[in-house]
Protein backbone atom coordinates (compact mmCIF):
# COMPACT_ATOMS: atom_id res chain seq x y z
CA UNK A 1 0.00 0.00 0.00
CA UNK A 2 1.24 3.27 -0.74
CA UNK A 3 0.43 4.78 2.54
CA UNK A 4 2.03 2.29 4.70
CA UNK A 5 5.46 3.03 5.81
CA UNK A 6 8.39 0.67 4.70
CA UNK A 7 9.68 -1.98 6.24
CA UNK A 8 13.41 -1.44 7.81
CA UNK A 9 15.17 -4.58 8.71
CA UNK A 10 18.71 -4.62 10.03
CA UNK A 11 19.49 -7.76 8.40
CA UNK A 12 21.10 -6.25 5.29
CA UNK A 13 23.76 -3.88 7.44
CA UNK A 14 24.89 -6.13 9.86
CA UNK A 15 27.45 -8.01 8.10
CA UNK A 16 28.96 -5.21 6.24
CA UNK A 17 32.53 -4.21 7.01
CA UNK A 18 32.75 -0.45 8.71
CA UNK A 19 34.70 1.71 6.42
CA UNK A 20 37.91 3.19 7.68
CA UNK A 21 38.43 6.76 9.08
CA UNK A 22 35.46 8.85 10.56
CA UNK A 23 32.18 9.15 9.58
CA UNK A 24 31.01 11.12 6.33
CA UNK A 25 28.86 13.66 7.67
CA UNK A 26 26.32 14.86 5.63
CA UNK A 27 25.19 18.19 4.43
CA UNK A 28 21.80 19.51 5.64
CA UNK A 29 19.51 20.30 3.15
CA UNK A 30 18.42 24.06 2.95
CA UNK A 31 14.79 24.60 2.63
CA UNK A 32 13.64 26.93 -0.03
CA UNK A 33 10.69 29.18 0.70
CA UNK A 34 8.29 30.43 -1.72
CA UNK A 35 4.50 31.35 -2.87
CA UNK A 36 1.73 29.25 -2.05
CA UNK A 37 -0.95 27.60 -3.90
CA UNK A 38 -4.48 28.28 -3.12
CA UNK A 39 -7.00 26.18 -5.28
CA UNK A 40 -9.57 23.36 -4.61
CA UNK A 41 -9.14 19.53 -4.47
CA UNK A 42 -10.04 18.88 -7.46
CA UNK A 43 -8.47 21.76 -9.70
CA UNK A 44 -5.95 20.29 -12.27
CA UNK A 45 -2.61 21.02 -10.71
CA UNK A 46 -0.76 24.10 -11.84
CA UNK A 47 2.32 24.90 -13.56
CA UNK A 48 5.21 25.66 -11.22
CA UNK A 49 6.01 29.55 -11.61
CA UNK A 50 9.24 30.43 -9.64
CA UNK A 51 7.78 33.29 -7.20
CA UNK A 52 9.56 35.63 -4.32
CA UNK A 53 7.73 36.22 -1.56
CA UNK A 54 5.94 39.60 -1.20
CA UNK A 55 8.40 41.77 0.68
CA UNK A 56 7.84 45.02 3.24
CA UNK A 57 7.37 47.74 1.28
CA UNK A 58 6.09 51.39 1.63
CA UNK A 59 3.78 50.81 -1.06
CA UNK A 60 2.66 47.73 1.02
CA UNK A 61 2.10 49.81 4.31
CA UNK A 62 1.02 52.53 2.43
CA UNK A 63 -2.40 50.37 1.42
CA UNK A 64 -2.50 48.46 4.42
CA UNK A 65 -3.16 51.64 6.26
CA UNK A 66 -5.38 52.68 3.12
CA UNK A 67 -7.60 49.72 3.74
CA UNK A 68 -7.87 50.43 7.91
CA UNK A 69 -9.06 54.05 6.67
CA UNK A 70 -12.04 53.08 4.15
CA UNK A 71 -12.75 49.84 7.13
CA UNK A 72 -13.52 52.89 9.79
CA UNK A 73 -15.70 55.09 7.07
CA UNK A 74 -17.62 51.94 6.33
CA UNK A 75 -17.94 51.75 10.19
CA UNK A 76 -19.29 54.66 10.38
CA UNK A 77 -21.73 54.70 7.74
CA UNK A 78 -22.83 51.27 8.52
CA UNK A 79 -24.03 53.02 11.84
CA UNK A 80 -25.94 55.56 10.13
CA UNK A 81 -27.31 52.71 8.46
CA UNK A 82 -28.40 50.95 10.81
CA UNK A 83 -29.53 53.86 13.08
CA UNK A 84 -32.15 54.71 9.67
CA UNK A 85 -33.04 50.90 9.71
CA UNK A 86 -33.79 51.11 13.50
CA UNK A 87 -36.37 54.21 12.71
CA UNK A 88 -38.06 52.56 9.68
CA UNK A 89 -38.86 49.36 11.93
CA UNK A 90 -40.37 50.54 14.92
CA UNK A 91 -43.42 51.91 14.67
CA UNK A 92 -44.33 56.08 14.96
CA UNK A 93 -44.50 56.95 17.91
CA UNK A 94 -48.03 57.74 19.49
CA UNK A 95 -48.36 61.57 21.22
CA UNK A 96 -48.88 61.79 24.64
CA UNK A 97 -52.42 63.10 25.46
CA UNK A 98 -53.29 66.37 27.04
CA UNK A 99 -54.61 67.17 30.35
CA UNK A 100 -58.13 68.55 29.64
CA UNK A 101 -58.73 71.67 31.54
CA UNK A 102 -62.35 73.51 32.68
CA UNK A 103 -62.06 75.46 30.06
CA UNK A 104 -61.89 73.00 26.98
CA UNK A 105 -65.24 71.85 29.00
CA UNK A 106 -67.02 74.99 28.78
CA UNK A 107 -66.41 75.58 32.11
CA UNK A 108 -68.91 72.15 33.02
CA UNK A 109 -67.70 69.98 35.90
CA UNK A 110 -69.55 67.41 35.04
CA UNK A 111 -68.27 67.33 31.67
CA UNK A 112 -64.31 67.78 33.08
CA UNK A 113 -65.00 64.85 35.04
CA UNK A 114 -65.55 62.67 32.41
CA UNK A 115 -62.85 64.03 30.18
CA UNK A 116 -60.42 63.49 33.34
CA UNK A 117 -61.55 59.70 33.42
CA UNK A 118 -60.99 59.40 29.68
CA UNK A 119 -57.77 61.37 29.73
CA UNK A 120 -56.38 58.92 32.91
CA UNK A 121 -57.01 55.94 30.95
CA UNK A 122 -55.42 57.44 27.53
CA UNK A 123 -52.42 58.59 29.61
CA UNK A 124 -52.04 54.60 31.41
CA UNK A 125 -51.99 53.28 27.36
CA UNK A 126 -50.10 55.67 26.28
CA UNK A 127 -47.20 54.94 28.99
CA UNK A 128 -48.09 51.36 28.46
CA UNK A 129 -47.38 51.58 24.19
CA UNK A 130 -44.05 53.89 25.02
CA UNK A 131 -43.10 51.34 27.24
CA UNK A 132 -43.60 48.60 24.45
CA UNK A 133 -41.77 50.73 21.73
CA UNK A 134 -38.74 51.23 24.24
CA UNK A 135 -38.24 47.36 24.60
CA UNK A 136 -38.95 46.56 20.72
CA UNK A 137 -36.47 49.68 19.96
CA UNK A 138 -33.85 48.22 22.37
CA UNK A 139 -34.34 44.34 21.16
CA UNK A 140 -33.97 45.61 17.60
CA UNK A 141 -31.04 47.85 17.94
CA UNK A 142 -29.17 45.12 20.15
CA UNK A 143 -29.96 42.68 17.20
CA UNK A 144 -28.66 45.77 14.64
CA UNK A 145 -25.47 46.36 16.82
CA UNK A 146 -24.85 42.83 17.23
CA UNK A 147 -24.86 42.00 13.43
CA UNK A 148 -22.99 45.31 12.71
CA UNK A 149 -20.02 44.41 15.21
CA UNK A 150 -19.99 40.78 13.44
CA UNK A 151 -19.86 42.25 10.00
CA UNK A 152 -17.32 44.76 11.06
CA UNK A 153 -15.05 42.38 12.85
CA UNK A 154 -15.25 39.15 10.02
CA UNK A 155 -14.92 42.40 7.28
CA UNK A 156 -11.48 43.01 9.08
CA UNK A 157 -10.38 39.61 8.93
CA UNK A 158 -11.17 39.19 5.29
CA UNK A 159 -8.94 42.63 4.63
CA UNK A 160 -6.33 41.35 7.07
CA UNK A 161 -6.07 38.05 5.63
CA UNK A 162 -5.60 39.06 1.93
CA UNK A 163 -2.98 41.35 2.98
CA UNK A 164 -1.02 38.64 4.56
CA UNK A 165 -1.34 36.38 1.60
CA UNK A 166 2.20 35.20 0.16
CA UNK A 167 0.61 35.53 -3.52
CA UNK A 168 1.14 38.42 -6.29
CA UNK A 169 -2.05 37.99 -7.84
CA UNK A 170 -4.58 38.47 -5.21
CA UNK A 171 -6.05 41.58 -6.79
CA UNK A 172 -6.53 39.73 -10.02
CA UNK A 173 -8.46 37.32 -8.67
CA UNK A 174 -10.52 39.14 -6.41
CA UNK A 175 -11.50 41.14 -9.08
CA UNK A 176 -12.67 38.34 -10.97
CA UNK A 177 -14.71 36.97 -7.68
CA UNK A 178 -16.23 40.45 -7.25
CA UNK A 179 -17.65 40.81 -10.98
CA UNK A 180 -18.95 37.49 -10.81
CA UNK A 181 -20.56 37.68 -7.72
CA UNK A 182 -23.59 39.85 -5.51
CA UNK A 183 -23.08 41.92 -3.14
CA UNK A 184 -25.14 39.59 -1.27
CA UNK A 185 -23.16 36.46 -2.16
CA UNK A 186 -19.37 38.06 -1.17
CA UNK A 187 -21.52 39.28 2.28
CA UNK A 188 -22.00 35.79 2.66
CA UNK A 189 -18.75 33.87 1.97
CA UNK A 190 -17.36 36.76 4.33
CA UNK A 191 -19.52 35.85 6.87
CA UNK A 192 -19.69 32.33 6.83
CA UNK A 193 -16.13 31.09 6.10
CA UNK A 194 -13.35 31.08 8.76
CA UNK A 195 -10.76 31.56 6.11
CA UNK A 196 -12.92 33.87 3.43
CA UNK A 197 -9.73 35.59 1.95
CA UNK A 198 -8.15 32.24 0.42
CA UNK A 199 -12.06 30.66 -0.56
CA UNK A 200 -12.16 34.37 -2.62
CA UNK A 201 -8.62 34.07 -3.83
CA UNK A 202 -9.04 29.68 -5.25
CA UNK A 203 -12.77 31.17 -6.84
CA UNK A 204 -11.72 33.95 -8.47
CA UNK A 205 -8.68 31.33 -10.20
CA UNK A 206 -11.38 28.61 -10.82
CA UNK A 207 -13.80 30.20 -13.98
CA UNK A 208 -15.72 26.97 -13.93
CA UNK A 209 -16.98 27.14 -10.01
CA UNK A 210 -16.70 30.84 -10.05
CA UNK A 211 -19.77 30.31 -12.83
CA UNK A 212 -21.86 27.56 -10.92
CA UNK A 213 -21.85 29.35 -7.79
CA UNK A 214 -23.00 33.10 -8.95
CA UNK A 215 -25.61 31.29 -10.98
CA UNK A 216 -27.54 30.50 -7.44
CA UNK A 217 -29.24 32.90 -6.39
CA UNK A 218 -30.96 31.86 -3.56
CA UNK A 219 -29.22 32.95 -0.58
CA UNK A 220 -29.99 29.53 2.00
CA UNK A 221 -29.11 27.27 -1.09
CA UNK A 222 -25.99 29.27 -2.20
CA UNK A 223 -24.87 29.83 1.50
CA UNK A 224 -24.81 25.74 1.42
CA UNK A 225 -23.07 25.19 -1.54
CA UNK A 226 -20.40 27.57 -0.38
CA UNK A 227 -19.80 26.03 2.89
CA UNK A 228 -19.56 22.49 0.55
CA UNK A 229 -16.99 23.96 -0.98
CA UNK A 230 -15.19 25.20 1.68
CA UNK A 231 -14.05 21.76 2.72
CA UNK A 232 -12.04 21.89 -0.77
CA UNK A 233 -9.83 24.35 -0.26
CA UNK A 234 -6.07 23.10 -0.24
CA UNK A 235 -3.10 25.00 0.01
CA UNK A 236 0.20 24.07 -0.97
CA UNK A 237 3.69 25.90 -0.67
CA UNK A 238 5.49 26.18 -3.98
CA UNK A 239 9.33 25.95 -4.43
CA UNK A 240 11.83 24.55 -6.70
CA UNK A 241 11.70 20.54 -6.45
CA UNK A 242 13.88 18.84 -4.33
CA UNK A 243 17.99 18.68 -5.15
CA UNK A 244 18.50 14.81 -6.38
CA UNK A 245 19.91 12.67 -3.15
CA UNK A 246 23.28 12.74 -3.65
CA UNK A 247 24.99 11.07 -0.72
CA UNK A 248 29.04 12.13 -0.47
CA UNK A 249 31.13 8.53 -0.42
CA UNK A 250 33.12 7.57 2.58
CA UNK A 251 36.94 7.29 2.89
CA UNK A 252 37.42 3.86 0.96
CA UNK A 253 34.40 4.73 -1.17
CA UNK A 254 32.27 2.86 1.59
CA UNK A 255 29.47 4.83 3.55
CA UNK A 256 29.88 3.91 7.75
CA UNK A 257 27.40 1.97 9.49
CA UNK A 258 27.29 4.91 12.19
CA UNK A 259 25.76 7.12 8.87
CA UNK A 260 23.86 4.40 7.57
CA UNK A 261 22.18 3.86 11.23
CA UNK A 262 21.90 7.76 11.26
CA UNK A 263 20.08 8.26 8.15
CA UNK A 264 17.67 5.56 9.31
CA UNK A 265 16.24 7.42 12.41
CA UNK A 266 16.18 10.38 10.23
CA UNK A 267 14.15 8.67 8.01
CA UNK A 268 11.75 7.03 10.76
CA UNK A 269 11.24 10.78 12.31
CA UNK A 270 10.42 12.30 8.70
CA UNK A 271 8.83 8.85 6.42
CA UNK A 272 11.09 9.45 4.09
CA UNK A 273 13.34 6.37 3.08
CA UNK A 274 15.18 7.49 -0.09
CA UNK A 275 18.58 8.43 1.25
CA UNK A 276 18.70 5.36 3.62
CA UNK A 277 17.65 2.93 0.71
CA UNK A 278 20.62 4.86 -1.51
CA UNK A 279 22.97 4.21 1.49
CA UNK A 280 21.98 0.31 2.06
CA UNK A 281 22.57 -0.32 -1.97
CA UNK A 282 25.55 1.72 -1.89
CA UNK A 283 26.84 -0.36 1.01
CA UNK A 284 26.05 -3.68 -0.83
CA UNK A 285 27.94 -2.73 -3.50
CA UNK A 286 30.89 -1.93 -1.98
CA UNK A 287 30.14 -5.49 -0.03
CA UNK A 288 30.31 -6.94 -3.50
Amino acid sequence: MLDQEPEITDDLTDDLPEADGAETELAPEPEAEGEIEIAFADDPAPEEEPADKPEETPLIRQLRQQLQEEAKAKKALAQQLAEKELAAQLPPPVEKPKRPTIADCDYDDAKLDAALTKYEADLADWVEKKGEREAAAKEKADALIAAHTDWTQRLGNYNSQKAQLPVTDFPKAEEAAKAALSLQQQSIIVRNIEKSAEFIYALGKNEAKLKELSAIKDADRFTAAVVRLEGKVKIERKGPPPPESKLPPARGGIMSNVSLDRLKKEAEQTGNYDRYFAAKRSLKSAKK
